[in-house]
């Protein structure tokens, strides 16, 4: 019995040095909480967890006259996380008089990049004979956060023609 312990020990000891020896190492894409991570793939020497990500701050929020009666709305929108992006928000701009009483609204959709500070904007806002004192805009409360350090381009092309117009002939005197 005594030598039939000493043999099991070495072939549990053999086994289990295997086992460690081909576990496979945590990483950050391998979809557990392993190593030094506080979350799922998140944390420690991987990207900030969603619990970590700071809300997006709006630095101003400007309107200008277009022309009589019609208004553009602008807002400078900051995003400090680094690898923290929403591939689509709600936005709401808003219009108001000098007594807050508001004139006009739009909303929108938009995406914000991880790390940029991005300006929203829209035109042609009519507010009929009421003169605006005030804008401000408001962001959907609901932020669907992805982690990402690839950027959306503010550039997309829809339809790509590409037309030759020949040159007029050189007219000579």
């Amino acid at each position: 019995m005594f030598y039939f312990a000493i043999f099991a020990g070495i072939i549990l000891a053999l086994i289990g040095g295997l086992i460690w020896y081909f576990w496979p190492k945590p990483t950050c894409t391998d979809n557990r909480q392993n190593g030094q991570e506080q979350g799922v793939d998140c944390g420690g020497a991987c990207t900030p967890c969603l619990g970590e990500i700071r809300d997006l701050s709006v630095l101003w929020v400007r309107f200008f006259k277009s022309r009589e009666g019609f208004y553009d709305v602008a807002a400078l929108v900051e995003n400090s996380n680094l690898h923290g992006g929403i591939p689509s928000i709600g936005y709401k701009f808003s219009l108001y008089d000098s007594n807050n009483v508001s004139i006009v609204d739009r909303e929108g959709v938009t995406f914000i990049n991880p790390g940029e500070r991005q300006i929203i904007s829209e035109s042609n806002l009519s507010a009929g004979a009421r003169i605006p004192y005030t804008s401000n805009i408001e962001l959907d409360r609901q932020k669907n956060w992805k982690y990402t350090e690839e950027e959306k381009s503010f550039l997309s092309i829809v339809k790509k023609v590409l037309q030759i117009i020949p040159f007029p002939p050189f007219i000579r005197n």
